[in-house]
């Protein structure tokens, strides 16, 4: 009995992985593939306001504004406008080394989240084809808020997930749902970002908001002001 209730459930997974990289699941994988580079090259004409605010444990630590803008091919570069200072070293010798110390750790870490968000946002068209390839991209519908997911495990990194969230056909991504691990698997983040569109269409991700509850730490990111670039 064990061993046909084994059986089911095998055939049960391998009907899922066949699903997953069937004609249907082809065609969805293939049109947000071709949704995504048609709306990175709209992108590039564009430059904005980023805003950064870290906090900690629920206070506002530091607040940063940039301006950024594509410079050629890969990502977009950002210049900083302003920033608010981090915490100042005070104190006796030993204290100041304490907050030293801190500030190195805090700046070590938002290095490393920058590194993180830009392996999500934007999703990465050959990834997802590979995700696909391995039965690793599952579907779902939520018929009352009128979206559609394309849910993707092990992304970018080993028993992550990543939800795109769709309008209805032809309306673009409406948000991503990640759920991931930064620097090591048990140190797990979640990554919220939501969409919204330009006046010709194009999607920009106008809020990230990035939570490692484990250190207490948010960094939530803001794009806006967004404006062509002279030449564009």
């Amino acid at each position: 009995m064990r061993r046909k209730f084994i059986s089911a459930v095998a055939l049960l997974l391998v009907a899922g992985a066949a699903q997953a990289q069937g004609p249907d699941m082809q065609q969805k994988v293939a049109a947000l593939k071709q949704s995504i580079a048609e709306n990175q090259a709209a992108l590039r004409k564009y430059q904005w306001i980023q805003t950064t605010k870290i906090s900690l444990n629920g206070e506002v630590k530091q607040t940063q504004v940039s301006q950024c803008q594509y410079q050629g091919p890969g990502k977009p570069v950002c210049t900083e406008l302003s920033s608010t200072p981090a915490e100042k070293p005070s104190g006796g010798p030993l204290k100041k080394k304490m907050i030293e110390n801190k500030i190195a750790e805090m700046k070590a870490y938002m290095d490393s989240v920058k590194t993180l968000v830009a392996m999500y946002v934007p999703p990465n068209g050959e990834k997802i084809e590979t995700a696909r390839n391995t039965g690793n991209v599952s579907f779902s519908e939520n018929p009352s808020a009128g979206t559609e997911s394309i849910v993707i495990s092990n992304y970018a990194q080993k028993g992550d997930n990543m939800a795109v969230v769709l309008g209805a056909v032809g309306k673009g991504i409406r948000e991503l749902v990640i759920n991931t691990w930064l620097n090591d698997p048990t140190q797990v983040v979640t990554l919220r970002v939501t969409m919204a569109k330009l006046g010709d269409g194009t999607r920009y991700s106008a809020s990230k908001v990035l939570n490692a509850t484990a250190k207490g730490i948010t960094v939530a990111i803001t794009s806006t002001n967004y404006s062509v670039v002279a030449g564009n």
